[in-house]
């Protein structure tokens, strides 16, 4: 799915009519010769660097099959896609720094790639991102300042979504697989700081990650995340939760939606690098929410997630779903009591140990 961006008018040349820009398609091959390479398709740039630079805002910049050992910073509202598919199209970040960074302001499609070998992780965005059917693999995070100088953070192994403020800076993943990545701290997979635009997830794949919290995907600030039609199996974190972990760092602030979505045979270890003092015990080794407005899970299977498999600072609301086989913890713990409720509707809660 490519962007549909509103574009300036520019003037002609005689000053008379206003003529829109005329938006090209750049084209990239690993085979090209450098040299030479205008970005046709007969003739294309031979790295994806090279047709960045050209861009300007609504291009779309179409790789072909290959592996492209590049870091690339966006800072344009452009389309990456990947025409042979994610299988076969790779954007390397060579274990020097961030692969792909989207530079805040901009909006940008990213389709059809795989993104790996980060080492400050695989994807920052600070923009509005549109990430579909890609795989993010093999990738860790690097050290950030936290908010108001908090912590330095270790965050987002895979994807990290670092929100200036704004509502219009939003990480989109549709049919994406996030694996294999990890974090010291927050969000082995993907990892969200501050309190700007929201996190959405919809018909991805989060698996094999880890990080202290949130191993699978872990929101620090008072932004919201959605979870839809997923599935986040295997995540491990230190402290908790192993599948999804969403904590505000001021008054109660950010909501979590989890709709038609498997989270299962997710852990935590019970290793807290960061926190002084640590819970004697780790918790939520599915989901583990602290201090937020709100978590919703609806039409969704909870199971087989060791350290439990909802822990809940915040309303919960639980709608036909279902809870089972959760061991070395509970089912279902809301830390805060009547002050703050618990809503359970069509669930079944079972099994649990």
């Amino acid at each position: 799915m490519l962007l549909s961006l509103a574009l300036p008018m520019l003037s002609s040349v005689a000053g008379s009519n206003p003529v829109s820009p005329v938006l090209v398609d750049l084209y990239v091959d690993a085979s090209a010769t450098c040299a030479s390479g205008a970005g046709t398709l007969t003739n294309p740039y031979c790295t994806i660097a090279e047709a960045v630079a050209a861009a300007v805002n609504g291009d779309v910049i179409r790789i072909a099959r290959g592996t492209y050992v590049e870091n690339l910073s966006l800072g344009a509202n452009i389309a990456l896609i990947g025409t042979d598919g994610q299988a076969v199209t790779t954007i390397d970040g060579g274990m020097n720094g961030t692969v792909v960074t989207v530079l805040a302001g901009s909006d940008v499609t990213m389709d059809g790639l795989t993104v790996t070998r980060g080492t400050d992780s695989g994807i920052i965005n600070r923009g509005q991102l549109l990430l579909t059917n890609s795989t993010v693999t093999g990738n860790e995070a690097g050290t950030h300042l936290g908010p108001a100088g908090y912590y330095s953070y270790t965050i987002g192994g895979g994807v990290f979504h670092d929100q200036p403020g704004t509502s219009a800076n939003t990480l989109t993943l549709g049919n994406v697989v996030v694996s294999n990545n990890t974090s010291y701290y927050d969000g082995g997979g993907v990892g969200a700081l501050g309190g700007g635009g929201g996190v959405f997830i919809t018909d991805s794949t989060i698996t094999g990650n880890s990080a202290g919290f949130g191993g699978g995907v872990g929101v620090i600030g008072d932004s919201d995340l959605t979870i839809q039609c997923s599935t986040l199996t295997d995540n491990t974190a230190g402290l908790s939760g192993g599948g999804v972990g969403l904590s505000s760092t001021g008054q109660l602030g950010g909501d979590l939606l989890i709709d038609s979505s498997t989270i299962s045979s997710n852990a935590c270890t019970s290793v807290c690098p960061i926190f002084t003092p640590c819970y004697s015990s780790a918790a939520g080794g599915g989901i583990s929410t602290f201090f937020i407005r709100s978590a919703t899970v609806v039409n969704s299977t909870i199971s087989g997630n060791t350290a439990g498999g909802i822990e809940a600072f915040g309303d919960l609301t639980l709608r036909s779903t279902t809870i089972v086989g959760n061991t070395d913890g509970y089912g279902v713990f809301s830390r805060l009591g009547a002050g703050s409720p618990v809503a359970i509707s069509g669930t079944v809660i079972a099994g649990n140990s």
